[in-house]
């Protein structure tokens, strides 16, 4: 089955990956865009795990106190550069992160890992993250 470039530019769209990843992946799925878009997550994963083995010095904070002022959140994510950290979906991905971990109070890091954001877990969200973007989360 063949693809078109619009094929190429909604899975791009979907899933952040580059130009010839999608081309690839749509060439490997047969044209199938949630196929492509599954073998793109898979990739991805296996280059999150070698990322995440490199060294991040750069990264930003982030800061959330309860309405109460009784509790609060200090959040820590890094990045192998700062290019990175002043990244929009990378400032997001650590607002989002804060709220949750205001709101759940999990009790360590591994806790916040686990819990669910939107249709994944933050772990799955923040993989995601590392083979979008080059985040190295600790």
């Amino acid at each position: 089955m063949s693809f078109s470039a619009q094929d190429v530019a909604k899975l791009r769209q979907t899933t952040g990956a580059g130009m010839m990843e999608c081309k690839s992946a749509l060439k490997e799925s047969n044209g199938d865009i949630e196929r492509a878009s599954e073998i793109l997550r898979q990739k991805g994963i296996i280059a999150a795990a070698k990322k995440s083995e490199k060294s991040s010095e750069e990264g930003i904070v982030t800061a959330l106190i309860a309405n109460d002022k009784k509790s609060g959140v200090l959040l820590e994510i890094n990045s192998q550069t700062d290019f990175v950290a002043k990244n929009e979906m990378f400032q997001k991905l650590a607002k989002s992160v804060t709220e949750i971990a205001l709101k759940n109070k999990p009790k360590d890091v591994e806790s916040l890992l686990k819990l669910k954001f939107e249709n994944d877990i933050i772990s799955d969200l923040i993989t995601d993250s590392i083979a979008k973007i080059g985040v190295i989360a600790r």
